[in-house]
């Protein structure tokens, strides 16, 4: 039963929604228990027999006034805890409106969304939906082939739980029982942490013979560009997302796998198939894309707005929508109505966004690789925080030299010094602001002769990092044609943020004010840069430290920029160099 309620002796104006169990023969009307306890964050003081809730607090009275009535629960509430504490260890199904808020609302915004979540109560209530969208039909190629394996053996130890879950999933609709088919893939199971069961197939044959359409991550600079003014931020999560998706009934037969007490197949999309990924996002942008306040990735769902009434709004409309389309959503893993929210491995704040701290540490902990595979896996994980580590191209170089197939992959210490000295550059939190557009961009850029690179800024604010490394033709090119190069490319990079809007370029080649050289492809980055609102300003060459930090000295700078030459620059400018970044990176 959903109760709302108040405790006026601790907070007399906060308003309380949770969800009780109702059971017979108890002594008082109503017993909290801990889950609720620990949403709340009330603390029972034993020693003192005090309880405190958000700086108030209560004398604690027993039910008879004796201590033995403590030590007596009521067996209903033992076993109604039981199931509580085993649902929030794996999936929990049992979350209320009142643990999505954050806590400590004033009453009158606490009020309004536990009214909202309430009238939506039918989204996250445990529900596995379906898509209210026409079934998927798988794109098999007309060159496939059935196959079939034998069943993987399972352990003694797993089988009651690997039955168990089958049954699950049938009686959840996602798969069925057959006893014949031409194909079959090869299934076996893992015990999550809650000690339940997770069912894998081995779909890799099958998925050479489908055609993807891949959709990607969105680009940071993406995010960048829509979050601008966004003081409030909801994070969605769709629950057991492909599984929400009907397979059209031709497409069934070859999801089949096989166990060694049966034979099944998929009636909803099956995580492991290749073109899952794809279909679900298509299903969401389908339902979510014309809504500009939010961002979607498969099935983590970003909304933004300026304020909370807004946000109330927003919030209205995606949750009307994902019911139209009978979408639900897990709730243990939904942040409604939050300051700062963790998304696709990102910390986003009012104030800008950074790399998510619990990835940058796990990354930090990775050890030296030992072979190709592992370097290319770490660099890959760098690369994707490529926009938020200033001079990427130059630290990864190295690394990068031993993942070509033409070289004998052997570390060295200085492999290793390099490899490090990455790790450190991502632990640096380096924050990107969201781009205000009533001000003027400044871009600076230089160029060495391996790479090239710059950055984006708005008063005291970094809005974007960029650099890379130049190809072999690049590097014989001209130190002006250089010079302009970096230029290209960082305004090519941000081309959906600064076009149309006044740009200033800072640069220590006088040349690149007056370019003498009249190549076609120099009258080529002539003809690309037409199309921006670009103004040029001298800069010379002691005080442009900050691009050149970009594109020669790597991170921890040596040189230090003094207030003379911040002034020289623009009275409101900022040389970005490692002395100052950090400063102005936390204004």
């Amino acid at each position: 039963m959903l109760v709302r309620f108040r405790i006026p002796q601790l907070k007399r104006d906060a308003i309380i929604v949770h969800r009780f169990e109702v059971l017979p023969s108890l002594p008082d009307d109503m017993t909290i228990g801990r889950d609720l306890m620990t949403a709340l964050g009330l603390v029972i003081d034993f020693k003192n027999r005090r309880v405190q809730w958000d700086g108030s607090e209560l004398a604690v009275r027993t039910t008879s006034g004796t201590e033995e009535s403590l030590h007596r629960p009521h067996p209903g509430l033992v076993e109604a805890n039981d199931e509580i504490d085993e649902a929030f260890a794996g999936d929990s199904t049992d979350v209320t409106p009142v643990d999505l808020l954050p806590q400590h609302l004033d009453a009158t915004l606490s009020h309004c969304y536990l009214k909202l979540l309430e009238e939506y109560v039918d989204l996250y209530n445990g529900r596995l939906g379906r898509i209210r969208l026409d079934d998927n039909i798988l794109p098999l190629r007309a060159d496939y082939v059935p196959s079939h394996a034998r069943p993987y053996s399972i352990a003694r130890s797993l089988e009651d739980g690997a039955r168990r879950e089958i049954q699950r999933l049938i009686e959840l609709d996602v798969i069925e029982q057959i006893y014949g088919s031409e194909s079959a893939a090869p299934a076996f199971f893992l015990r999550k942490v809650s000690g339940s069961m997770r069912l894998l197939v081995d779909f890799r044959r099958l998925n050479k013979f489908l055609s993807r359409s891949p959709y990607f991550v969105p680009k940071i600079r993406e995010i960048l560009l829509r979050l601008g003014k966004a003081k409030c931020m909801s994070t969605l999560d769709a629950n057991m997302g492909y599984f929400a998706r009907r397979l059209a009934p031709q497409s069934r037969s070859v999801t089949a796998f096989c166990l060694p007490f049966g034979k099944f197949q998929f009636k909803r999309l099956p995580m492991g198939i290749s073109t899952a990924p794809d279909e679900y996002q298509s299903c969401i942008e389908r339902i979510l894309r014309d809504l500009p306040f939010v961002i979607v990735y498969l099935d983590d769902v970003l909304i933004f707005s300026e304020n909370e009434t807004e946000h109330r709004e927003h919030l209205r409309i995606v949750f009307e929508r994902l019911r139209q389309y009978d979408v639900t959503l897990n709730a243990s893993k939904c942040k409604i109505l939050r300051e700062s929210v963790d998304y696709l491995g990102f910390t986003l704040t009012a104030n800008g966004i950074q790399p998510q701290k619990k990835k940058t540490e796990a990354i930090q902990q990775i050890a030296e690789p030992r072979n190709k595979k592992e370097l290319r896996r770490f660099l890959g994980m760098i690369t994707y925080y490529r926009e938020m580590v200033p001079n990427t191209s130059e630290l990864t170089a190295r690394l990068n030299r031993l993942t070509s197939k033409k070289v004998v992959f052997v570390w060295t210490p200085e492999d290793a010094a390099a490899f490090q000295e990455i790790k450190a550059a991502l632990a640096r939190n380096v924050w990107l602001a969201f781009p205000d557009y009533s001000r003027t961009f400044h871009v600076f850029a230089d160029a060495s002769g391996r790479q090239i690179g710059g950055l984006i800024v708005e008063g005291k604010r970094i809005i974007a990092c960029f650099s890379r490394s130049l190809t072999a033709t690049q590097q014989k090119y001209s130190t002006m044609e250089w010079e302009l190069l970096s230029v290209v490319e960082i305004l090519k990079e941000y081309r959906t943020m600064v076009l149309r809007f006044p740009v200033v370029i800072h640069t220590d080649h006088k040349n690149l004010l007056f370019p003498q050289e009249n190549s076609l492809r120099v009258k080529r980055w002539k003809l690309l840069l037409e199309e921006y609102r670009l103004s040029v300003q001298y800069v010379p060459g002691s005080l442009n430290i900050e691009a050149d930090t970009f594109s020669r000295l790597r991170y921890d700078f040596v040189q230090q920029a003094t207030e003379e030459a911040l002034c020289a620059v623009e009275e409101e400018e900022v040389a970005l160099d490692g002395s100052v970044m950090k400063k102005h990176q936390l204004k």
